[in-house]
Order: C-alpha cells, then structure tokens, then sequence
C-alpha cells in the first residue's frame, strides 16, 4: 500500500493565513540550515580533515540552534497557546521532548566519529546522515503543524502586535552570538519583503551599530540582487 502523504496547510487557509505568523522567518532559517547541513554531510569526504571538521561543526551548530529554539517555543510560545486553548501545545511539546532524545543521540555520534578511524569513521559517517536526515525529515512535518495548527490557535486569540511581543521577549533572552546565529541562517531564506520587513524594525529600533553589524551579515550571506533590492527597501 502506498504511504499516505498529508498534505494539509491548504486546510488552514482560513482568516489566520494572512496574519503575522511568529514561527516563518525563523523556520525558514531553521530549514535552510538543516537541509545546508545535510548535503554537507553527505558530500563529506571523510578523508579530509579540514572538511571533516567543518562539516561536523556545522552539526554541532545545527543541533545546538534545534535545542535553543524547542526551549524557547517551550517557555514562551507554548504557555501562550494553553492560556487560551487547554492542551493546544501538547502535540507539539511532545515532539520537543523527541528532538532532545535525538540530538542528544546525534551528539554521541558525533562524538564517536571524531574518535574513530579508517573504516569505522566511514560507517559512522553514513550512520550520522541517515539519523540527521531522519530527523530532519521529522522536523520539516513538526515545523509545518506549528505554523498551521499552534499559528491558528495564537492568531485566532491574539493580536499580531501580542505575537510579536512573544518575538520580542524571546529574542531579548539571546545572546548576541545566538542572535546572529540565528539572522545568518535566516537572512538567505526568507523572502525580500520579510527580509526588509525584519531589518526596516531593526533599523529604527536597535542602536546604530547592531544594525550596522546585521547589514554587515546580510551583505555577506545574500546574493548580490538579493542584498541591492534590500538596500533599495531600506533606503
């Protein structure tokens, strides 16, 4: 029997679609990291050390953003959804607690590899892709029912400026290096107007020098077209 794709968003196309949705930019980045990292393991040439290690410190990035942002959508953006809908977040928070069993699985391996040799080293190579792909796999399906499904739930309760405000409060418990982190992966994956969007606030919001420091990370991370047509927004 063939296996059952759900595909479902069309089904949230409702009065929320249109509305401020605080998982997007952020799932995008997460997105664009996750599938980079992939690829990168897979084409790892084991062989090579300065790839080796730039590859699985790359994971090791990954994972430690993966875990940052489950803990802040568990502290912030989960409580504001059982606050107006009883139980709202628990599919959602389950699957956290999965993710942290899986990272931290991934981070042995990751371990085990840096220890190992030879032949060893090759399997543990291929192990780590087909775990990190598989819970890639589960993330991509996790991301979509929280930007479907949890954004409703907020939508249909709150304002966007209230939603916002739940943005605001997670990114002012990050620390700078987290923050940036976070843009470098987001920057390229969002699309021109989310992108002016984001850096149109910070530049009226965030001192000269932040914003100067992201112009910094967006010229170094976008296309050429990409980062004019945000210089043109931001005129």
């Amino acid at each position: 029997m063939a296996a059952v794709i759900n595909l479902g968003a069309a089904a949230w196309r409702d009065e929320t679609a249109s509305r401020y949705n605080i998982y997007r930019a952020i799932h995008k980045g997460l997105r664009g990291f996750m599938t980079d990292t992939l690829l990168r393991v897979g084409r790892m040439d084991v062989n090579d050390e300065c790839e080796r290690n730039q590859a699985i410190e790359q994971v090791r990035g990954l994972l430690a953003m993966c875990e940052g942002h489950l803990v802040h959508e568990n502290e912030y953006v989960h409580p504001a959804i059982d606050a107006v809908v009883s139980g709202g977040a628990d599919e959602t928070a389950a699957d956290h607690v999965g993710h942290i069993v899986a990272i931290r699985t991934l981070q042995q391996q990751i371990a085990q590899f840096e220890a190992a040799n030879g032949a060893k080293r090759v399997i543990l190579a291929a192990e780590i892709y087909l775990d990190l792909s598989t819970f890639v796999a589960e993330n991509f399906e996790h991301m979509a029912v929280e930007e479907t499904h949890n954004h409703a739930a907020l939508a249909r309760n709150y304002s966007d400026e209230e939603m916002r405000d739940i943005e605001h409060r997670i990114v002012a418990s990050m620390t700078p290096e987290q923050s940036l982190a976070g843009l470098r992966w987001m920057l390229p994956h969002v699309n021109a107007d989310e992108r002016a969007h984001m850096l149109g606030g910070m530049k009226a919001g965030a001192p000269a020098e932040v914003f100067e420091r992201v112009m910094g990370l967006a010229r170094e991370v976008l296309t050429q077209r990409d980062f004019y047509k945000l210089e043109r927004a931001l005129a």
